[in-house]
């Protein structure tokens, strides 16, 4: 069951003047890694930055966009993947090794 600081969702805005006409837009720069800035007064982080690296899966954040008018509520997805995890998923291109020819 949740504690009641992880049921009420922290504010963020979106930082640096960006703005986003839908959600799609919003969770798509939050996936991304963008900065947002935390609009919450009840956090001890107001007017902070932070991205989706900064919190875990168990936090719900609700980002506020069009011109403050909407928002989407979303989840911190960041430190529950390690960055070795984030490495093994990565597929390599395959290397091939240059065949020498031996003088005749």
């Amino acid at each position: 069951m949740p504690t009641p600081l992880q049921q009420v969702p922290i504010h963020l805005v979106p930082a640096f003047g960006r703005d986003y006409k839908n959600s799609a837009a919003v969770l798509m720069d939050w996936q991304g890694g963008k900065d947002f800035r935390i609009s919450d007064i009840s956090s001890p982080y107001n007017g902070g930055y932070t991205s989706i690296r900064d919190w875990s899966r168990a936090d719900r954040l609700m980002i506020r966009y069009n011109h403050l008018r909407s928002f989407v509520i979303t989840c911190g997805m960041g430190p529950s993947r390690s960055r070795s995890t984030a490495r093994s998923t990565l597929k390599s291109p395959p290397f091939k090794s240059p065949q020498s020819k031996e003088p005749q």
